[in-house]
């Protein structure tokens, strides 16, 4: 039993190493941004918003539209210190990308959270804060280690 608990500590611990380092170094663009743009679409726009929101309440120059119109308009106005914040659980939205490649071809940073490392989003982003890749490993660590402990268990009852 105690194996296992040390190894699921240790696997949540290097998960969460991974997931620090790659915050700080989107809050770190976030911190030095002149403008922001938080996009979604669909369920993601809820998301969206809310981080928005967030964003706004601790000072930053945020910038949130629902239109799609408005937010392209926008996107073709940034420049280098300006930041994109895009969120799509695919990583694979047209729209989200559309605006996230354009971002990038006028110079302005691009953050994604989105679910696989490997999605188009992902792989279009300077930052890419990911979770369903992280959330698979650490699942699969802990199951390997119940089924490890599990197995001393059976073979120490046998004896």
């Amino acid at each position: 039993m105690r194996k296992l608990i040390d190894r699921a500590v240790t696997s949540f611990e290097s998960t969460y190493d991974t997931i620090q380092q790659e915050l700080q170094e989107s809050v770190g663009l976030l911190l030095k941004a002149d403008k922001i743009l938080v996009v979604g679409v669909g369920q993601s726009s809820t998301r969206a918003r809310d981080l928005a929101m967030r964003m706004m309440w601790v000072g930053l120059p945020v910038i949130s539209e629902n239109d799609s119109l408005l937010e392209g308009i926008i996107v073709n106005q940034l420049k280098e210190n300006d930041v994109v914040f895009a969120i799509s659980n695919s990583g694979r939205t047209k729209e989200v990308l559309l605006l996230a490649e354009t971002a990038s071809n006028v110079g302005a940073k691009v953050i994604c959270l989105t679910s696989h490392v490997s999605s188009p989003l992902a792989q279009l982003s300077d930052e890419a804060i990911t979770y369903l890749d992280k959330i698979a490993e650490v699942y699969e660590q802990h199951r390997e280690a119940v089924r490890e402990s599990s197995a001393g268990l059976r073979g120490k009852s046998d004896g």
